[in-house]
């Protein structure tokens, strides 16, 4: 369209995406924003341009400091900013609640929504409501949850493979195991088997199953963590927690279990208080 800055003013917010979640309030740097900056720029005719940067997963929370607050925030400190501009929807949220509630507060406030990838105006250009917005509103909001769902499924297919292939994905190390880089441009790494810790820790088990000498009445985890130190083991050995932590440790006969939890996003970032507040790693 032409210049449409005649109701809404000519100062508007960018709200793009970056890899990590740097200060929200900066000079843009990465393509995305150099693209939303053109877009507003030389198309919308905006002259005044703010970024606002979210990570990956847009605006997590309606009310937290980290999501759509930060911009509720800035718009009621500079009245003059009367337009949001987006490259798709899901850099505002993914979760469907969280977007009807920025929905309702634009409304509220009269405020101006463009979603660059969709051609998307929340209102008109002369200010005055638009009801097929509202209603394309509700189809976009929907297809953002449902495409977030295919992504988490693709994510997860994608790790189930990589363990396949032997890669490391993420976690700590287990004692006896350093992470190598593959090399490649992508830089997966695999586990590979420190081969000095590796004599140890079998030396410990033939130790707590044949006993110190041959002899078990003489075995404890007290005289098993004084062997390793007199025999210069690692310190990890020097503790009879860890000992006992290694003598029981599965993943070294390859039956690696773990009941890690993980902060539930419903919960959490959605604020879904049915939903368990934790869920299994």
């Amino acid at each position: 369209m032409a210049d449409n800055n005649n109701f809404f003013g000519n100062k508007a917010l960018l709200v793009s995406r970056i890899s990590t979640p740097e200060q929200q309030l900066k000079e843009g740097f990465s393509p995305q924003q150099n693209d939303l900056e053109i877009y507003a720029r030389d198309v919308l005719h905006y002259t005044e341009l703010i970024q606002i940067d979210t990570i990956e997963s847009g605006f997590l929370d309606y009310d937290s400091k980290k999501g759509w607050d930060a911009i509720v925030k800035f718009l009621e400190t500079h009245k003059d900013y009367r337009t949001i501009i987006a490259t798709a929807f899901d850099r505002i949220a993914r979760d469907e609640v969280v977007l009807m509630n920025v929905k309702k507060y634009l409304i509220e406030n009269h405020i101006q929504l463009i979603v660059k990838d969709y051609s998307y105006w929340l209102f008109n250009p002369d200010g005055t409501p638009s009801a097929a917005a509202d209603v394309m509103f509700n189809i976009f909001s929907s297809l953002t949850k449902n495409e977030m769902a295919d992504k988490k499924k693709r994510m997860k297919r994608a790790l189930t493979e990589y363990r396949k292939l032997g890669y490391s994905i993420g976690g700590k190390e287990l004692f006896g195991y350093i992470r190598v880089c593959d090399g490649g441009l992508a830089k997966k790494y695999t586990y590979d088997i420190d081969k000095e810790l590796q004599k140890q820790i079998v030396q410990v088990y033939k130790w707590y199953a044949y006993g110190i000498n041959n002899d078990l009445s003489i075995t404890s985890l007290k005289r098993l963590r004084l062997e390793c130190i007199q025999a210069g083991y690692d310190k990890y050995f020097h503790s009879q927690r860890n000992l006992n932590k290694c003598l029981k440790e599965k993943a070294y006969i390859g039956k690696k279990e773990t009941h890690n939890k993980i902060k539930n996003p419903q919960y959490w970032n959605y604020g879904d208080k049915a939903a368990p507040k934790y869920i299994d790693a």
